[in-house]
C-alpha cells in the first residue's frame, strides 16, 4: 500500500467549497445527495450515490461512467475518459483504472466537479514544550528534592511511630534520703552576712627598743554601754522638769530657767502672765472661780456625774448660712437650628436639668444670696457632642457655677449628628427663698 495521501476538492459554481485528504486505508469515497457520502451537495444536480475512488491494499481505483465527462493523468499525459474506456476494466456499466501517486485529474459529476492528486504526508510538527508552571506543582520543584522529601518524612514519621509504640517508663516518688539538699540550698540567693568589724582601741605607746617578745600586748575593748536613766533622772528633763520643780533650790529643768531670780515656784513664775491665770490651792479650797460680767460668782460642784441630763441649743452659731428652703431653676425655650427638631432637643436638655442645678445648689451654699440669668450657648458637633460652649447674659456672674456647667457638658453625647455643627441656646433663670 502507498503511503501517499488522496487529495480531493469539491467544486461548485466555479468555486472551491470543500478540500479533504485522506490517508491510505480500506473504503470507498462517494459523492450524492445522500447523507452518508463522503462529500455531501444536497441540493445540486447529482446522483444520489456515486463512487468515485475505492481504496484497499492495492491502491487507489478510479471509477468512471462511460457518459462522464473528464481528464485523468497517469504520468504520460493528459487523457479523457473516452481513452481510458479502451484500456480500463469493465465493472457493471462503469470502468475502473488503477491510479499510481502521478495520477492527478478532474471528474465531472453533474453540476460538481472533483480535482484529485496524491500528495506526500507532511510531517507533525514536534510538540511544543510546556513551561513548567503549567504542568502543575509537582513539575516545577527538583526531582532530587522531592527525592530528599520524602525519604526525611518517612524518616521521622518512623521515628514518631517507633516512639510511640514504646512503653512510658513510671515515675516514682524520690525518698527523702534520695533529695539533694545542697542542690536547693544552691538555687535560693542568700544576702551575704555582714560582719560587723571589731572597735579599735586607741593605739598604747610601745617600746620600740624592746624586742618583739617584750611588746605589750594590745586588746579590742568592747564599746561601753549606756547606763539606764532613773525616775528622778528622767523627771528633771523638759516640761516634765519644770511641772515637777520645787523651786529655786531645784537643780531641774526649772532651776535653770529662773536662775537667781526671786520667783519662790511656778505658780508664782505663771500669775498673771497675760490672760492665763493659775489656780492655787487658796481657789480650790474657797470653790470660787471667774464670774460673768455681772460679777456673780458659782460653786464649783464636786468632781464627778451623773450622766447628761438636758441639752439645748438655744443660739445659732454667727457664721452659719441658713440652707435655702426652695431651689427655683426655670429654663426657657430652647433654640437650635433647623437641623435639630426642637422638642426632641427640649426633652432631653429637661433630663439633664437636675445636673445644671446641682452646679447652682453646690456653689449656693457659699453665697447665699445667689441668683440670677444665665444663657448656655453650645453646638452639637456631627460626632453628637457639645462643643463650644459658652454663656451668655450672665447676671448670675459665678465662675464657679459656669465651670460646674461645662465640665458636665464636656461628657454629654447627645442622640443627633448633624452634618454640621448646630448651635443651640439654653436659657436659665436660678433663685432661691428662705
Amino acid at each position: 500500500m502507498s503511503t501517499h495521501h488522496l487529495r480531493v476538492a469539491l467544486i461548485q459554481a466555479g468555486r472551491i467549497v470543500e478540500d479533504r485528504t485522506f490517508p491510505p486505508s480500506k473504503g470507498n469515497i462517494t459523492v450524492g445527495s445522500a447523507e452518508d457520502c463522503t462529500f455531501l451537495v444536497p441540493l445540486a444536480d447529482v446522483p444520489t450515490r456515486a463512487t468515485v475512488f475505492e481504496q484497499n491494499k492495492h491502491g487507489v481505483t478510479l471509477h468512471f461512467r462511460r457518459d462522464a465527462d473528464g481528464r485523468v493523468s497517469l504520468g504520460d499525459g493528459d487523457r479523457s475518459f473516452d481513452s481510458l474506456a479502451a484500456t480500463a476494466a469493465q465493472k457493471g456499466d462503469g470502468f475502473t483504472v488503477g491510479l499510481n501517486t502521478k495520477a492527478r485529474g478532474r471528474i465531472a459529476i453533474g453540476e460538481v466537479s472533483l480535482l484529485f492528486q496524491f500528495v506526500e504526508p507532511t510531517a507533525k510538527p514536534a510538540p511544543t514544550p510546556l513551561p513548567k508552571g503549567a504542568k502543575g506543582l509537582l513539575a516545577q520543584i527538583d526531582r532530587s528534592f522531592l527525592i530528599v522529601l520524602g525519604i526525611s518524612l518517612a524518616a521521622h514519621f518512623a521515628g514518631v511511630t517507633w516512639l510511640s509504640s514504646q512503653d512510658v517508663p513510671e515515675e516514682r516518688d524520690l525518698q527523702l534520703d534520695e533529695v539533694n539538699l545542697d542542690r536547693w540550698a544552691a538555687a535560693i540567693p542568700m544576702p551575704p552576712r555582714k560582719v560587723k568589724e571589731p572597735e579599735t582601741a586607741a593605739p598604747t605607746k610601745t617600746n620600740d627598743d624592746a624586742p618583739p617578745s617584750k611588746q605589750p600586748e594590745v586588746a579590742a575593748r568592747p564599746p561601753a554601754k549606756a547606763k539606764p536613766m532613773s525616775k528622778d533622772q528622767i523627771g528633771k528633763l523638759g516640761l516634765a522638769g519644770i511641772i515637777g520643780s520645787k523651786g529655786p533650790g531645784d537643780d531641774g529643768a526649772f532651776g535653770d530657767i529662773i536662775g537667781d531670780t526671786k520667783i519662790g515656784d511656778v505658780a508664782e513664775a505663771l500669775r498673771n502672765a497675760g490672760e492665763m491665770r493659775v489656780a492655787n490651792a487658796e481657789d480650790a479650797v474657797a470653790g470660787k472661780r471667774q464670774g460673768k460680767d455681772t460679777g456673780e460668782t458659782e460653786t464649783v460642784e464636786p468632781i464627778g456625774t451623773n450622766g447628761v441630763k438636758e441639752v439645748k441649743l438655744t443660739e445659732r452659731m454667727p457664721n452659719a448660712v441658713p440652707p435655702p428652703s426652695e431651689i427655683n431653676v426655670n429654663t426657657g425655650p430652647v433654640k437650635s437650628g433647623p437641623e435639630i427638631p426642637e422638642e426632641e432637643l427640649s426633652k432631653w436638655l429637661r433630663a439633664r436639668k437636675p445636673a445644671i442645678q446641682s452646679c447652682y445648689e453646690r456653689e449656693l451654699k457659699r453665697q447665699p444670696s445667689l441668683a440670677g440669668h444665665l444663657t448656655i450657648h453650645f453646638d452639637i458637633t456631627p460626632r453628637g457632642r457639645a462643643g463650644n460652649v459658652t454663656f451668655d447674659e450672665d447676671t448670675l456672674r459665678s465662675a464657679a457655677v459656669n465651670s460646674c456647667i461645662s465640665g458636665l457638658m464636656k461628657g454629654w453625647v447627645l442622640p443627633f449628628q448633624p452634618e454640621d455643627d448646630a448651635p443651640v441656646a439654653w436659657p436659665f433663670i436660678f433663685s432661691a427663698t428662705k
